[in-house]
């Protein structure tokens, strides 16, 4: 894998350095890129710059698989890291890709600006907002579009379950 460092931002818009793996097959003509959002992870050891994912299988299929740290992980392990803010989680992940154009042109890639985002537990609720940022930012553009989206398991909207949970007077866990 290759470690990258790249501006994103803090919760508030402040300009952040922060860090994330970018993984590319030997195959030079890629199927796709695939935006791995992690779940929680506890320990900085977790994450992607330290850590070989799973979904680095996607290697096999051709795919590029980049995967962000989020803020308070990585690079940016010094500062807090804002644990169910899919908006700010998402900006670094949709950075990340953001990065590619010049990363594969520099390798000699090529490329599609299709893309499959993927997720579980808190990376699936960062999946579908970072399908969302580039709904909203980008496919407009022709820039990038989200081809496939899985998204498993995810916090996807923690106050509205906590709510329907005190309306029913009952709560799963």
């Amino acid at each position: 894998g290759i470690p990258c460092a790249y501006w994103s931002q803090k919760p508030n818009g402040d300009s952040l350095l922060v860090s994330g793996q970018v993984y590319l097959p030997k195959n030079r003509k890629l199927n796709g890129i695939m935006i791995a959002n992690h779940y929680m992870m506890t320990s900085d050891a977790e994450v992607p710059t330290n850590m070989t994912a799973m979904e680095t299988i996607f290697l096999m299929k051709d795919y590029a698989v980049i995967m962000p740290d989020y803020v308070g992980y990585g690079i940016s392990r010094d500062k807090l890291h804002p644990y169910l803010h899919w908006r700010n989680a998402a900006q670094t992940a949709v950075d990340l890709l953001n990065c590619m154009p010049e990363l594969l042109n520099y390798y000699d890639y090529s490329y599609s600006k299709d893309i499959v985002v993927t997720g579980y537990s808190q990376g699936g609720a960062v999946a579908l907002g970072v399908a969302r940022m580039i709904e909203e930012k980008y496919s407009k553009e022709g820039d990038w579009s989200v081809r496939k989206l899985y998204a498993g398991a995810g916090p996807y909207d923690p106050a509205e379950t906590y709510l329907f949970s005190l309306e029913q007077n009952k709560m799963g866990i």
